[in-house]
């Protein structure tokens, strides 16, 4: 008869392969920043699973990260694996560039600055350490002016501006002048006094006798007393900036 050949049963269990993916992501709110997140999630395969990121980040929900590519590969308990690839961007850098006109003198406050600033995220607002808010200031003494620029985001830059006085000396005052008519140095011109709208000039003989008096020096003494020509001689000037400031004193010499 016919005889069966011996047979056996062979049960083979096949486990649904991992598959990793993204469930959620945080890119870096500031540029440089370390405030990036990612979260992943995992289906299928065998727990326990192991999570080999690049740049030394590690679990599925790894949390302080800088801009850039990771590239995970998930492998669970039976050596199955997938692999996932996640970006994290950041916005551009926060950039400012500074263009001002500087104070005329260390005295005068007629500087201003004018901040132009890119980048971060949404708008940008500009503070100063004067207190003054936005990205033009104006009637700025010489100094040093230190700026914050924030996103919408409150990322910031810091940074500075110093204004130097355009001339070291506020007014030049010469000792001579020579009322000849010949049209050169016939009055008596003060350099930078014209910054000064409040000055109060005075001339004075060598007696002591005041013989020139202005208010504002809007026209340059000549080197007369009601309408005369004076002596050749050097006389004693008192020459006020400001009604607070300490007096000016010295000479000045007619020569004809």
């Amino acid at each position: 008869g016919h005889i069966s050949p011996p047979s056996d049963t062979v049960t083979v269990e096949v486990y649904p392969r991992p598959t990793v993916t993204l469930a959620g992501k945080q890119d870096v709110t500031c540029f440089g920043g370390n405030d990036g997140q990612i979260s992943v999630d995992v289906t299928g395969g065998t727990a326990p699973f192991t999570y080999q990121w690049t740049g030394g980040l590690s679990g599925p929900a790894p949390a302080n990260c800088t801009a850039g590519t990771y590239q995970l590969v998930m492998t669970d308990a039976r050596q199955c694996s997938d692999q996932l690839t996640v970006e994290l961007t950041q916005p551009p850098a926060i950039q400012a560039e500074a263009t001002f006109t500087k104070p005329y003198c260390s005295d005068i406050a007629n500087g201003s600055i004018t901040l132009t600033a890119n980048g971060g995220t949404g708008g940008l607002s500009v503070s100063w350490s004067n207190s003054l808010q936005g990205p033009a200031i104006e009637n700025l003494p010489p100094g040093t002016y230190q700026y914050t620029v924030t996103d919408s985001k409150g990322c910031t830059l810091n940074g500075s501006v110093t204004l130097p006085p355009e001339h070291d000396q506020c007014v030049i005052i010469p000792t001579i002048i020579t009322p000849n008519n010949d049209t050169y140095n016939d009055t008596w011109i003060i350099p930078g006094i014209e910054m000064y709208p409040d000055v109060s000039v005075e001339v004075f003989d060598r007696w002591g006798k005041r013989v020139f008096f202005s208010k504002g020096y809007a026209v340059p003494w000549d080197g007369t007393f009601k309408g005369n020509a004076l002596p050749m001689d050097s006389y004693h000037y008192v020459i006020r900036l400001r009604p607070e400031n300490e007096p000016i004193k010295g000479t000045i010499t007619i020569v004809r």
